[in-house]
């Protein structure tokens, strides 16, 4: 039976184990919402996803959407994956949920079914993925917000890079909306694992129908998270914020208070720990605690401010940094150097091995 417009649908204590093809990685769901048909408050609780292979939980088009308290092990290329395509999804809650990835339980090359003269690979994973107006092109929506993400309390362990597949992610969120103001939270989260691009990562690209610029950063917190690494792979950053498109104009605000993050053998990535890009108005980097393992030969903290006319503000304070070397090198806060310094720059409280790191003020071109 298929059904257009649905209300309150729950799905509640199921068992979900082994759905699809081994050998086609576009098949294989435990709980699925179908696009093109509207959801209007969905929640999955309690369920138990087992190897699925493609994804765990799923939500094609929907919104008011809750899921919390399912257990999801070793489904192949996503535990929980929500996104829309033809209808505005703005609130979506993902908590409490324990996510175990499989690193054996992989598909080396798909059968090829779906791409005419071509085999897709799907060497990638993402415990939580997020993504707004999405597939196969940025609609217009009329999604006026604001909108309300939650990302909090969940466990995922398992992480690591399959053969060329480097986008393996903990926590995966990209917005498109072009206009919709929004709130992320990103709280209380335990994630582990070898290798991954991003244990966190938030990659926004806004932009109407029409291919111009949108409004960009809304508001991002990252907040109580305890994070574990064994190695961060070439060219990747242990948590990565992205604005790709947007009209620099200054909007929103970036803050990343009270986590923990451990990397336990040198980085192989372009930045140590933080890497931050767009047109957030305030930047706050407070209170947490960072384990940095190896030779630090890269910045920690990163900055690429992208305001048109006005710099945005970044605050560095009260962070502890315990690390096999006795410095963190002069530019272990790195702000973007083209057409000048492109932020305000404040670092102060911030410890190093227990000792105080010298203050920082405004950095200069």
């Amino acid at each position: 039976v298929y059904k257009r417009q649905q209300k309150n649908f729950t799905a509640d204590s199921n068992h979900l184990a082994w759905n699809g093809h081994e050998a086609d990685g576009g098949t294989g769901y435990g709980i699925a919402s179908m696009a093109g048909s509207y959801g209007f408050g969905i929640t999955y609780s309690r369920n138990t996803t087992d190897h699925n292979y493609r994804k765990g939980l799923d939500i094609h088009d929907g919104n008011h959407i809750t899921i919390e308290n399912n257990t999801l092990n070793g489904d192949r290329l996503y535990g929980i994956g929500v996104y829309n395509r033809q209808f505005t999804m703005d609130d979506v809650t993902i908590r409490n949920n324990h996510i175990t990835a499989d690193p054996k339980f992989r598909l080396a090359t798909d059968d090829g079914d779906e791409i005419a003269g071509g085999t897709p690979n799907y060497h990638l994973y993402s415990g939580i993925q997020i993504q707004t107006n999405t597939q196969p092109l940025i609609q217009d929506l009329q999604s006026k917000g604001p909108g309300k993400f939650d990302i909090s309390d969940n466990t995922i362990s398992g992480l690591e890079i399959y053969q060329n597949g480097v986008q393996t992610y903990g926590i995966e969120f990209r917005n498109h909306e072009p206009t919709m103001n929004y709130a992320l939270n990103i709280s209380g989260n335990h994630i582990s694992g070898e290798s991954s691009k991003y244990l966190i990562g938030i990659l926004n690209q806004t932009q109407h129908k029409n291919g111009s610029v949108g409004a960009g950063s809304g508001d991002i917190t990252i907040e109580g998270n305890t994070m574990t690494l064994d190695r961060s792979a070439r060219w990747a950053v242990p948590v990565y914020i992205e604005e790709k498109a947007h009209d620099g104009t200054l909007r929103g605000s970036v803050t990343y208070r009270n986590n923990h993050l451990t990397l336990k053998n040198a980085s192989e990535g372009s930045i140590e720990a933080i890497q931050m890009v767009g047109n957030a108005q305030n930047y706050d980097i407070g209170h947490n605690t960072f384990a940095l393992h190896g030779s630090i030969d890269k910045s920690v903290i990163s900055l690429h401010g992208q305001g048109k006319n006005t710099k945005p503000q970044l605050n560095v304070h009260d962070n502890d940094f315990t690390t096999d070397s006795s410095s963190l090198g002069k530019n272990w806060v790195e702000i973007s150097h083209k057409n000048g310094a492109d932020a305000t720059v404040s670092a102060h409280h911030n410890t190093l091995n227990g000792k105080a790191l010298d203050d920082i003020g405004d950095i200069p071109a």
